[in-house]
């Protein structure tokens, strides 16, 4: 599956999410991506989950979707989760385990952020005139 194929859809719900974006994500099924498909999930092993969190971290204004992704192996109920390793340790989660798993949604967010600056930059210095 081409990779353009697999990030069109998060691409188009992460740009089209007006003020209260909660209700939208909870029906795109997008909150359930790693839950198991027999808990009404998609399945999604944590490599697929990476791409991912760096479009959600391009966008400055995008809700805090990937903690409430990870929060919701726990809880299914989860929403505008901040943080999600106190939900994943009180869901039986290893505490060094779900640190780890905030981690790297954290950094993968990071390298997003960082990748726009950076195309934001480019852009600027490619189409800026001097006075």
């Amino acid at each position: 599956m081409s990779d353009d194929l697999f990030l069109d859809p998060w691409r188009r719900l992460l740009d089209g999410l007006g003020s209260d974006p909660w209700p939208e994500l909870a029906g795109s099924g997008f909150l359930d991506l790693l839950r198991p498909e027999s808990e009404g999930g998609a399945g999604l092993d944590l490599s697929g989950l990476f791409p991912l969190a760096f479009e959600a971290g391009r966008r400055p204004r995008a809700p805090r979707v990937l903690p409430t992704i990870l929060a919701r192996l726990a809880d299914p109920k989860a929403l505008d989760c901040p943080d999600a390793e106190p939900v994943l340790t009180a869901g039986g989660v290893a505490p060094a385990l779900a640190r780890a798993l905030c981690a790297a949604c954290d950094a993968t967010l990071m390298a997003g952020a960082v990748d726009a600056l950076q195309a934001m930059t480019l852009d600027y210095a490619s189409t800026r005139r001097q006075f």
